[in-house]
Order: structure tokens, then sequence, then C-alpha cells
């Protein structure tokens, strides 16, 4: 009698150790792999010309540029160059920034670029780039050289 109820106990304890196993298994499964995100998809609100290639055109004189983001609610800055260079900025506010050659600022789901005058006789390469996690996203933005 003894014997049966020691059976009795380790089978159900062997069944039960059977379907924790089969829900931990099951349960681990996914749908979409990890870390794939949806491309960030643009509107632009204020458009510039747009030249081959997806680089913006910016006039000498400068101009606003603003995007709003379709599908991602919010993001911030990951980092941004100009002539290759990057530009560094204290890292407290990555929605705003404030440079010689442009102010940038992120509301929300919306990025505005406003360019100051190129007054030199060189054109700037102004690469702007934007994160919401593991999503990237690049603005290329070509500033003409004042014309003399």
């Amino acid at each position: 009698m003894k014997t049966m109820k020691n059976w009795a106990r380790a089978t159900a304890a062997a069944v039960l150790m059977l379907c924790a196993v089969a829900l931990c298994l099951t349960a681990c499964t996914s749908e979409s792999k990890v870390g794939e995100w949806d491309p960030m998809k643009w509107k632009v609100v204020t458009p510039i010309a747009n030249a081959k290639d997806g680089v913006y055109n910016v006039p000498s004189s400068g101009s606003t540029f603003s995007v709003v983001c379709r599908n991602y609610a919010g993001f911030w800055f990951s980092d941004i160059q100009v002539d290759g260079k990057y530009i560094e900025w204290d890292g407290k506010d990555i929605y705003q920034l404030d440079c010689e050659q442009f102010s940038a600022q992120i509301q929300g789901n919306k990025l505005t670029l406003d360019f100051k005058a190129n007054e030199s006789a060189q054109k700037r390469n102004i690469t702007i780039s934007v994160t919401a996690g593991d999503v990237f996203d690049t603005f290329c933005f070509k500033q003409l050289a004042q014309q003399k």
C-alpha cells in the first residue's frame, strides 16, 4: 500500500514537472525576433529641396525643415555631424541643440531644424541622426555656400 502511494506521488510529481517544462518552452516563443523594430516613417511638414540620394539642399540664406514621425510617438538625437565632425553637446537635453550652423528641436514626434545663414565660401554637410531605442534614422543636408 505504501509503495502504491509513493508511486502515485512520484507519477504526479513527474507529470507536474513535465507540464512546467512544456509551459516554459512555449511561453518563451515570440512571433518577432529580438531587436526587430519597424523603420521610422516620416511625413515632411516644412519641406526644402531634395537632391539625389536623399540629401536635402539648404539655401545659403538658411531655411527651416520639419518632419513628423508617423510610427513612433517620440525619439531623440543620437549624433550630429557638420562636415564630418561630431557636434558635442552636454547630453542633458537630448531633444534640443543650438550650434553655430543651426538649431534643432524635437517635440514629441516632430523634428524641426532651423538652418542659419552660411556666410562662408564653403558648402556645409550636416547629418542629423535620431533614435527611438533600437531603431535609427539619418537626415543629410547640404547647405550651399554664400555666392560672392
